[in-house]
């Protein structure tokens, strides 16, 4: 799994514990359509610093593996899609600190 907040990209690969399911996920966005920081709870209340930072026009690219058990290839995915105007968010420590 990766986080590039800078590059305003994400990457995830999830497992079942079965090994049999497999989804991926790729979401990305101009780094430039990330907006200010947005105010988020804190223990001294709601602050925007650190805060998040949030872009509405990301693309996200989903794909999803499935094969008979752990001894098998996954093959072609099972399905593939795109999410075009997906939100994508970094938040506290996990944000780019020249955004």
């Amino acid at each position: 799994d990766r986080l590039l907040p800078c590059a305003g990209t994400m990457y995830l690969n999830a497992t079942s514990r079965n090994g049999r399911r497999r989804l991926e996920i790729f979401i990305s966005a101009a780094p430039s359509s990330f907006g200010e920081p947005i105010p988020v709870p804190t223990p001294l209340g709601f602050s925007a610093a650190p805060g998040c930072r949030e872009a509405h026009a990301a693309n996200a690219h989903i794909v999803a593996f499935s094969r008979a058990d752990r001894t098998c290839d996954w093959g072609a995915p099972r399905l593939e899609t795109m999410v075009p105007f997906a939100a994508l968010e970094f938040g506290g420590n996990f944000q780019c600190a020249i955004a």
